[in-house]
This record gives structure tokens, sequence and C-alpha cells, in this order.
């Protein structure tokens, strides 16, 4: 198993993950490995990509960055191997070379084994609200 940061110029791969996770690639934006802020990194197992991961570096008005990772997914035959912890390594390890403050992650609120792995990792749980609008006016 190997975890490999998304550069420009992967694009073709990054459209093929995002249409493999999310079912739907036709929106994806060209721009995204090309802007600095962007990270993205793809898991992968004897040559086939069985999970990403992906987030932004926040620039905060205190003058200070972070690391926001909004999603990571592994394919579910491949959970409990090793994948979101190294997604998860990967994602503090870049974050620690840029000299970010923190790294942000996110994960639904019943996601036991999510919560159980980022917390022996020394994640700290922040209970907020979180929500969420759509621009569009969808739900």
């Amino acid at each position: 198993m190997t975890i490999r940061a998304l550069q420009p110029g992967d694009e073709d791969l990054l459209r093929s993950v995002v249409l493999r996770f999310k079912g739907d690639s036709s929106g994806l934006s060209s721009e995204f490995l090309a802007d600095d802020r962007s990270r993205a990194w793809v898991a992968e197992s004897d040559g086939a990509v069985v999970g990403w991961c992906w987030g932004q570096v926040l620039s905060r008005p205190d003058g200070r960055r972070d690391l926001l990772v909004y999603e990571l997914e592994v394919e579910p035959a491949e959970r409990r191997r090793g994948h979101g912890r190294a997604h998860v390594e990967a994602a503090l390890e870049c974050a620690a070379a840029l000299g970010l403050g923190k790294v942000w992650l996110l994960t639904g609120e019943g996601n036991e084994a999510a919560g159980a792995l980022y917390r022996s990792l020394g994640g700290a749980e922040v209970r907020q609200l979180l929500f969420s609008w759509r621009v569009d006016g969808s739900v």
C-alpha cells in the first residue's frame, strides 16, 4: 500500500478517482490541482486506487494557516487495512512540512470507526454544529 500526493499533471487520475468515489466527475475543475492551496492523495494497493483524501489549506485572519480535510474515502473491501491511517498521516506530514497550525478533518457523527481511528492518531474531538448551504437553493 502506498499513499501518493496528487500534483498538477495528475488531472486524469483525479478525474477517475472522483468518478469512482463520487459517481460523477463532469464538474471537476481543472484548476483544483493547479491551486497551491489544494491537497489530494490516493491510496494504491497492487497498482489500483483503493482510497482518496482531499482538502484545502486555509488562511486565517490571525496570520496562521490550517489544513481542512474535507473527504477521506476507502473502498469498503479495503477498510481496516491501514489506508485511512496512512491518509491522515500524509495530511499531518503535509501540514507539518508547510508549517501549518492545525489539521481539521470532518466526519459524520455516527462514524464510530473513523472517530476511533482519528482519536488513536491523537485527534481531539471538537463538538460543534455544522451547517451548510447550497447557493443554488437546493437542499
